[in-house]
This record gives C-alpha cells, sequence and structure tokens, in this order.
C-alpha cells in the first residue's frame, strides 16, 4: 500500500474559515479515525460541489490537518476505475478541527455535524444531490443534433449532449455522462481540429504523455464539439486529470454533473 504523505508543520487556518471548510470538517469529524475518505465521497456527504470538495481537501492538507495517500493501483483496476487520493484526520487534525468547529458560530443552514465521536446528522438526501436529470434544466438548453441516437460511447449506449451558455456568451457542450474510449485510441498521438486548436494548428499531442492530455483535454472541453469529445476525451483519464486542468470557472461547473456522476458510481 502506497505511504501516506507526511504532515506539513501544522498550521494556524486563517482568521475567516470559509462555510464548505467547516462543513467538510463536520464530516471528517463524525469519523475521526477514518484514512480513507476521497473528495467525491466528502462531495456527497457535505453537499458540496466536487471541486470544492477537492479545495477544501488541499487546504487542510497544507494545514497539517489531514494527511493523504494515492490508491493502490490494483484495486482500482480490480475496479474498473481510476486510483483515488484517499485521506483523514491527524490526531493533532482532530483537535485543532473541534476547536475551530466549537468557537465558530452556526452558520444559517448548516447542516453541523457534532464535533463529538459517534454523534452525526444524516448526510444530505438524494434529493439534494444532483442527478442525471438536472440536465434538463430552464438553464440548459438541448443541442440540436439531427439524429441524437446515434451519438453513442464505445459500449453503445446513447450519450446526450447539452449546451450550456457561460456568463462570457461562451457555449459549452457537455456530455450526460463519462464514457471510454478503446485504449489505443485513449493514448493515441492525435491533431485536434481547428476550431478547437486554432493557436497552434497541426500540432499534436501524444495522449499517451500525462502533460500532452492535460493540455488536449483542457482545449476539448472548453471548445469541443459532441463528435470531438466521443473522438479524443476518455472518461477515466477525465477523472484522473480532473483536479489539476486549468479551465475558466464557468467551464469547471459545467462539468461537474458527469464527473460527480461518474465519481459517484465508483466511489
Amino acid at each position: 500500500m502506497p505511504a501516506a504523505q507526511p504532515p506539513a508543520t501544522l498550521a494556524a487556518p486563517p482568521g475567516r474559515v470559509t462555510l464548505p471548510t467547516l462543513r467538510a470538517l463536520e464530516v471528517l469529524l463524525s469519523e475521526p479515525a477514518r484514512a480513507d475518505w476521497c473528495a467525491s465521497e466528502l462531495s456527497r456527504e457535505a453537499g458540496l460541489p466536487l471541486s470544492t470538495s477537492i479545495q477544501v481537501l488541499r487546504r487542510l492538507t497544507a494545514w497539517g490537518w489531514i494527511t493523504r495517500r494515492w490508491e493502490d493501483a490494483g484495486e482500482a483496476f480490480a475496479q474498473g476505475r481510476p486510483r483515488r487520493h484517499l485521506g483523514g484526520l491527524t490526531r493533532d487534525g482532530v483537535e485543532e478541527a473541534r476547536k475551530l468547529l466549537d468557537r465558530e458560530p452556526r452558520p444559517a443552514g448548516s447542516r453541523r455535524r457534532s464535533s463529538q465521536p459517534g454523534r452525526s446528522v444524516p448526510p444530505p438526501s438524494e434529493a439534494q444531490m444532483p442527478s442525471p436529470d438536472d440536465w434538463d434544466g430552464a438553464s440548459l438548453e438541448l443541442m440540436d443534433v439531427a439524429a441524437p441516437a446515434d451519438v453513442t460511447s464505445p459500449e453503445t449506449a446513447p450519450v446526450r449532449f447539452v449546451q450550456r451558455r457561460t456568463g462570457r456568451g461562451r457555449v459549452v457542450s457537455v456530455p450526460n455522462r463519462l464514457f471510454r474510449l478503446p485504449l489505443r485510441e485513449a493514448l493515441a498521438r492525435v491533431v485536434l481540429p481547428l476550431h478547437i486548436n486554432w493557436s497552434e494548428p497541426g500540432r499534436s499531442f501524444d495522449l499517451s504523455r500525462h502533460r500532452e492530455r492535460a493540455r488536449a483535454y483542457e482545449m476539448l472541453l472548453r471548445e469541443g464539439r459532441p463528435e470531438d469529445l466521443l473522438a479524443f476525451v476518455d472518461g477515466a483519464l477525465l477523472v484522473d486529470l480532473w483536479p489539476e486542468l486549468v479551465l475558466p470557472p464557468d467551464v469547471r461547473e459545467a462539468w461537474e454533473l458527469p464527473l460527480q456522476t461518474a465519481l459517484g458510481q465508483a466511489g
């Protein structure tokens, strides 16, 4: 089993701690001895967006309140999913988190869990969490696809695309779920279409190389059409890259639901 990262020097939190951080700490303190929390599970339990949970875990790691480690690759492979980054509160982290929650006023609408072991508030209900049906909401409009049933994943199950209009007028194509590519295609050397990579036309990307794949996926998620995403983006590799991709906030928000759904099914 991979060794946990050594805790950083214990640091005091800033004067003002955000509500998502407080909610995450409430969840972590409900089982203070656990060392296998992942971002997707914390997201579900605390009722937070996945990207917010990732940022909170990074913040707590920087404070030295939690330790993190990569899940065993063999276990992840056996379950057909990417490795998860797992972690939990340190002994000092438990003590500091309890002090923080005891002195912070209870925010309006907080689903605060008790900081004492063995006492907790039930997690958010399924009705409070996003589901694939949310794609039919008023904030999203369906793509004008001539034959939506023909847009399929390699597993032949239909993939439904929507257009999300962002604050800057950008239209982002997002699938209702992630999908897998054949291994040879997922790790191929590719040249992206001009409407995606207009700044460096003709440049090739080796998708078997982590850094090049990340740069290609950033452009694809921002500019890709449904046919581009189906041709180049592998769902499992996207999940693995997700925390480090450099994306505009509105594009990251648009892709949050399929990522949360995929991680929820894997977790």
